[in-house]
């Protein structure tokens, strides 16, 4: 994102910016697909 202050319902808003369920899991399907899970978890940093 690259400004703020957007207004408006909330619904329209997440849909303008893509965070609609549909295209959710479309990116986390293609993220699985590209990259299968891998059998050792990561380490966290924080």
């Amino acid at each position: 994102m690259n400004r703020f202050g957007e207004s408006g319902p909330g619904e329209e808003v997440m849909a303008m910016f893509g965070f609609t369920v549909e295209n959710v899991v479309e990116k986390a399907k293609a993220l699985l697909e590209d990259n299968p899970a891998e059998t050792e978890p990561k380490e966290v940093l924080s």
